[in-house]
């Protein structure tokens, strides 16, 4: 349930904080996905560069995104299993 609640606000944030959070979520020590993570998340990050210049030259404090990180939060409650579903889901919605 709690999956889908998180998955529901994912999908209603924009295309920058999709891309702010997955790579995030991505980057987490918590997260033990079968794929090549560094390679996702230079793929992302190529992407919120296009979208947001401003990225590649700033150090991001992702506490300043008090959604995101709620968002986060929610995540780090969940299961192993349910995590790595909900990080799946949320780059098949990018």
């Amino acid at each position: 349930m709690k999956t889908l609640e998180i998955l529901r606000h994912f999908k209603r944030l924009s295309e920058i904080d999709k891309l702010r959070l997955t790579i995030h979520l991505l980057e987490s020590k918590y997260l033990h996905l079968d794929i090549d993570k560094d390679k996702e998340i230079q793929q992302l990050e190529k992407l919120l560069i296009e979208l947001d210049n401003t990225y590649a030259t700033t150090i991001t404090n992702f506490s300043k995104y008090k959604v995101l990180t709620f968002l986060s939060a929610q995540f780090m409650e969940l299961s192993e299993y349910n995590k790595n579903i909900l990080v799946i889901e949320m780059l098949n919605n990018l």
